[in-house]
């Protein structure tokens, strides 16, 4: 990863119906082939904007995050 920032798409996760497109993110000083943290997007919405996962994030994270962005948007 020489770029000095970006991200990679690395995987779809479905949790509770909704599909959750997992993309790792670095920066210039992120070792190559790791992850700085992980965002998480729905129908290409970050949905923990500002919160990332500093770890690739489970199912329960996932969820922490769906359930906070329906409170939000209720």
């Amino acid at each position: 990863m020489s770029q000095k920032a970006g991200d990679e798409y690395v995987e779809t996760r479905t949790v509770n119906g909704v599909e959750v497109e997992v993309y790792g993110c670095w920066d210039k000083e992120t070792p190559d082939e790791q992850f700085e943290f992980y965002d998480l997007y729905v129908d290409g919405e970050c949905i923990n904007l500002g919160e990332p996962c500093y770890s690739k994030p489970t199912d329960e994270d996932i969820q922490a995050f769906l359930e906070l962005r329906d409170a939000l948007s209720s």
